[in-house]
């Protein structure tokens, strides 16, 4: 990362990250019109923004019979493009590759629900999360 907090494009094409632009896309697609530093506000307001503008739907998978690219270029064109939803795969994985274009120290991860249910082991790993760090990544 360049001390500006910019990412340098050697560090871009290493790991696969949304451009400049397309992180403008987002960002006015959801309303979002704070700055995007790397801190607790940020993240937060952005969280709440997504919430807000991308909704949960899984009309693809369920009443389309459609197989769904979790590919970000595609999660892009669906989320903003075409201001479609998705469901927790392909919008908390674009959130992720979002958050790290951005700057954040976010790593994916896999969870269950458990809504109602005692045992995790009655309830299959199914969800996708993310968990973001506010320190920099290790070699920043």
């Amino acid at each position: 990362m360049k001390k500006d907090g910019k990412i340098s494009d050697a560090v871009r094409k290493e790991i696969i990250l949304y451009t400049e632009q397309q992180i403008e896309k987002n960002v006015k697609w959801i309303h979002y019109t704070g700055d995007l530093s790397i801190s607790k506000d940020t993240l937060g307001a952005l969280v709440y923004a997504h919430q807000c503008f991308i909704p949960f739907e899984n009309l693809d998978v369920c009443d389309f019979h459609k197989e769904i690219s979790l590919d970000e270029d595609k999660l892009f064109e669906k989320l903003v493009i075409r201001k479609r939803g998705g469901y927790c795969l392909e919008m908390n994985g674009f959130f992720y590759h979002m958050l790290r274009s951005i700057g954040f120290n976010a790593y994916p991860c896999l969870c269950r629900v458990m809504f109602g249910i005692q045992d995790p082991g009655d309830n299959l790993i199914g969800h996708r999360a993310t968990i973001v760090s506010l320190d920099p990544p290790p070699g920043a």
